[in-house]
């Protein structure tokens, strides 16, 4: 009988063969992003992406809603994500106040299609 030990011996050298057969490429795509610095232009908006309802973009960050209940803003990407049918989703969120009792919820969506203000924490309530 293999003991639980030898086995996991195994199944990871089977696995770091298998990654090198089959090496995983990261590539930053700079058209479906955004960081600060300089995160929004001049006039407030942000390169490749439609900001929408009370979001407000700055230099720093891009604020969805004030901290005040019933209030939705929105950010979609202008442009299909066709590069790969594989990827990865890195974000930070940092939710804040001033105390008060605001926000109503958040929703991150992945659709084929732009999405428009709506009730369903900004975006549409049909899809």
């Amino acid at each position: 009988m293999t003991s639980p030990r030898v086995l996991l011996v195994l199944l990871a050298a089977v696995a770091a063969i298998s990654a090198q057969n089959n090496p995983v490429f990261k590539k930053f795509e700079y058209k479906h992003s955004f960081r600060a610095p300089n995160l929004a232009q001049r006039d407030g908006s942000i390169p490749f992406w439609i900001v929408s309802g009370d979001a407000i973009a700055s230099g720093e960050q891009l604020r969805l809603a004030p901290s005040m209940r019933s209030r939705k803003g929105i950010a979609w990407n202008k442009r299909a994500f066709v590069e790969s049918e594989n990827f990865q989703v890195d974000i930070a969120l940092k939710i804040g106040g001033q105390g008060r009792v605001g926000a109503d919820g958040l929703g991150i969506w992945y659709t084929s299609q732009l999405g428009a203000l709506g009730p369903v924490f900004g975006a549409n309530d049909f899809w």
